[in-house]
């Protein structure tokens, strides 16, 4: 086999502080060698102190997407980047599988809102941020069968504009839906069917919060 020497020509492993001969298909003789021909190319082995070893800073350190441009390129791609459905479907299956055989356990595996201060904080979050997209997009509406009718004649009797499924936020994480409200008067209108002779108690507390909040009157009209 043809010999020849280390491709790194500061080596000194050799006789006489020379480059080594290797007798082996190999380009260096040492990780020391490979570490100074390929340092800068991303290595961080070898017993050479290369720049990725303690005490060198590297480029990205305290970067994000938002002051790096480098980043927020890279993050994009990565994003576009997608999984065929069918590997997705696989990994999905596979995941329910071992959570339901316990070969997973989640960190609040066992533990509630009131055990567990995260839990607590989370759903506290939760709620305010579905209260805050109910009251956005307005999914709370539910109008009564003569609602619209009553409250018309109602704008007409005591000419005044009632404004419809008005939103009253008692807390951050309470609100209640009322069928009518006229800021002029500061004037609560609400429309009662024969169902709420059923929970007397729960709309007299509901009242009583409104008006304490708005400062109100609350006007009740019996839908016969």
């Amino acid at each position: 086999m043809k010999m020849r020497y280390c491709e790194n020509k500061d080596c000194k492993n050799g006789e006489n502080n020379t480059r080594q001969l290797l007798t082996y298909q190999k380009k260096y003789c040492s990780n020391s060698c490979s570490a100074k021909i390929v340092r800068g190319k991303g290595t961080n082995w070898g017993s050479e102190k290369t720049r990725f070893k303690k005490g060198f800073e590297p480029w990205n350190k305290n970067k994000t997407r938002s002051n790096d441009e480098r980043i927020n390129k890279y993050a994009k791609e990565q994003e576009n980047k997608q999984l065929p459905k069918s590997t997705r479907d696989n990994i999905s299956k596979t995941l329910v599988k071992k959570y339901l055989l316990r070969e997973i356990k989640v960190w609040n595996d066992g533990l509630t809102k009131e055990t567990d201060k995260r839990l607590e904080s989370v759903s506290e979050k939760n709620t305010i941020n579905r209260i805050n997209q109910i009251l956005e997009n307005g999914h709370w509406h539910q109008i009564g069968k003569h609602e619209t009718k009553l409250l018309d004649e109602q704008e007409i009797k005591n000419n005044c504009k009632i404004e419809r499924q008005y939103a009253v936020r008692i807390s951050p994480r309470k609100f209640y839906s009322v069928d009518g409200y006229c800021e002029e008067t500061n004037t609560v209108y609400e429309i009662y069917e024969s169902e709420h002779n059923n929970h007397v108690f729960k709309d007299l507390e509901r009242e009583n919060e409104i008006c304490k909040k708005l400062s109100c009157d609350f006007i009740i009209i019996w839908d016969e």
